[in-house]
Formats: C-alpha cells, sequence, structure tokens
C-alpha cells in the first residue's frame, strides 16, 4: 500500500484534470467494481424483497426507517426473469466464510426478529432473478423470511434495517482485467474515442480514483476532478465483459451494517457519463485518494 501511495504521489507532478464530458465505456476494477455491485445488487431496488408501507400517524413507532421507502422500484416483479448479465450469479451467505484468509463481515445467526437467517440463498443463477432476501413482512411473491432484518451500528441507538449479509458474486466469464481493458480500448475505438477511463475506487465523498487511457497505445494516466454518472441497475443486464478473477469489498449498508461483497474483479459497462466536477467542489476535494 505504502508503494502504490508514493507512486501516486509522484505521478501528481505531471497530473491532469478532466477537461469535457465523456460518454462510453468504463472498466470498473477493484473497489470501484465493488461499490458498482454493491449500489445496484444489494441496493433498495435490488435483491431485497419490498412491500410499501401503509401510512400511519405521526404517533406512530416504526423500527425501520420508511421515510425513503415510497419512491423504490421493487425487483420482485422480475422473479424467474433475466435481471443481470447472464455471466453473473449471485448468493447470500450468512455463516461464518472467509476470503483470501479474511472473515467476512456480514455473518450473523438470527437476524432482528429472532428467525434464523438462512445460510446460503440463490438469488440470481446466470442472470436469471430467483428469489430475494425477506423479513417476516410477506409481500405478494415472497412469503417467509429470511432473516434477513438486520441490527445496525448508529451510534447512542439501535437501527433496524433490511440487509444482505455477505453477497458472493461470480461470473461464468473466463477473462481477467488484462483482457478486459483490451476490450474497453477495442470498444472505445469503436466509437471513435481517443480515451477511454478505467476506475478503480469510488470513496467518501465523491472522490473518485480514475485512470485515462490513451486508445492509441494504452499508456494509463491519473486524472482528478471528475464526477461519474450513476450506474442504474439495468446497466447490469447487458456488460461489455466481466471478470473471473474476484475481490472483496466491505462496506456499512446504509451507514449502519456491515457487508462484505465477494465480486468480480473487473467490470465493463458502456455507456457510463463522466463529467469534470465543478471547481467549486475540486477546491474542497482531496488531492490523492489512496
Amino acid at each position: 500500500m505504502a508503494s502504490s501511495f508514493a507512486n501516486d504521489l509522484s505521478s501528481m507532478y505531471d497530473i491532469n484534470s478532466v477537461d469535457e464530458y465523456y460518454l462510453g465505456p468504463v472498466l470498473f476494477v477493484e473497489e470501484a467494481a465493488g461499490a458498482v455491485f454493491a449500489e445496484n445488487i444489494a441496493g433498495q431496488s435490488g435483491v431485497l424483497s419490498f412491500r410499501k408501507p401503509i401510512q400511519v400517524m405521526a404517533t406512530v413507532a416504526r423500527p425501520e426507517n420508511v421515510g425513503n421507502m415510497k419512491n423504490i422500484k421493487p425487483l420482485e416483479e422480475r422473479i424467474g426473469k433475466k435481471v443481470v448479465d447472464s455471466r453473473i450469479s449471485v448468493m447470500n451467505i450468512t455463516s461464518n466464510i472467509k476470503f483470501g484468509g479474511n472473515e467476512l463481515l456480514g455473518s450473523y445467526l438470527y437476524d432482528a426478529q429472532g428467525v434464523q437467517a438462512k445460510d446460503s440463498v440463490i438469488l440470481i443463477q446466470n442472470g436469471i432473478l430467483k428469489t430475494l432476501l425477506s423479513t417476516r413482512v410477506p409481500t405478494l411473491k415472497i412469503k417467509e423470511s429470511t432473516g434477513s432484518l438486520r441490527f445496525g451500528v448508529k451510534p447512542r441507538a439501535i437501527s433496524l434495517a433490511q440487509a444482505p449479509g455477505n453477497l458472493v458474486i461470480k461470473s461464468a466469464s473466463t477473462a481477467n482485467c488484462d483482457s478486459l481493458k483490451r476490450m474497453l480500448i477495442a470498444s472505445a475505438k469503436e466509437e471513435g474515442l481517443d480515451y477511454c477511463y478505467i476506475v478503480k475506487k469510488i470513496a467518501a465523498y465523491d472522490e473518485i480514483k480514475l485512470v485515462k487511457v490513451n486508445v492509441a497505445d494504452g499508456s494509463e494516466k491519473i486524472v482528478t476532478g471528475a464526477e461519474i454518472g450513476v450506474i442504474p441497475f439495468t446497466k447490469l443486464k447487458r456488460v461489455l465483459g466481466v471478470s473471473a478473477e474476484q475481490s472483496l469489498f466491505n462496506y456499512l449498508f446504509n451507514d449502519e451494517i456491515p457487508v462484505s461483497v465477494v465480486h468480480p474483479k473487473g467490470i465493463l459497462i458502456e455507456d457510463v457519463e463522466i463529467d469534470k466536477k465543478p471547481l467549486s467542489v475540486q477546491k474542497e476535494s482531496k488531492l490523492i485518494i489512496n
């Protein structure tokens, strides 16, 4: 990590900022790929069952935070249909498992409703949605709980939220990140672009670690001052490429609940927007994202 930070620091001597709007293929690798999978597959419109709450009086206390639920589009209607690329399969595991010698953070035995967590639930198989993670609240198609109402780690308070445990996302692809880079360059050439991008990290406060790739020779250069457009769930239905290699992404779901995501190390997505960040925002940004 120290050598990587030193290399990034030395490259700052001749670093450039994003200077124009970009729309084209983008390769997300390592932590950035994990963030894309987590925000979509584990998001509120992802593999969580959902029934819109009935409006109740303000004096009636509810353990879950339902204030932001009215605009959620549940994935339940897509059960039995393709929702992501056919090379991708997703499983939720709640038992103690390891990846690369590291114990995953989302392991637990019972959820906040006293339901024993189902250890291995196949959510997506070869791109087809099989089921969703659920609580004791039934929906039209999901009648039983998978034990997925979890306690959060909110300071000075107990929070509850429906959340995954350890998501294991596998790819049937044989590609690696080097071959995905070649596919990225080929796709950019096909669109008549002189350059394309690799995103290595999406950190807090909209900071990103972004690499600009020269289409002519494949050379890379770190750039700053960029913001990436939202990657909607529908983008995962047909991706340009996904790696067989896996990586680990740990994060706090809703900033409260520890979740681990074992995911393909790289995913190549088409028609991603990258634009110059407003100067007022750049002034508050960190110089280096390590």
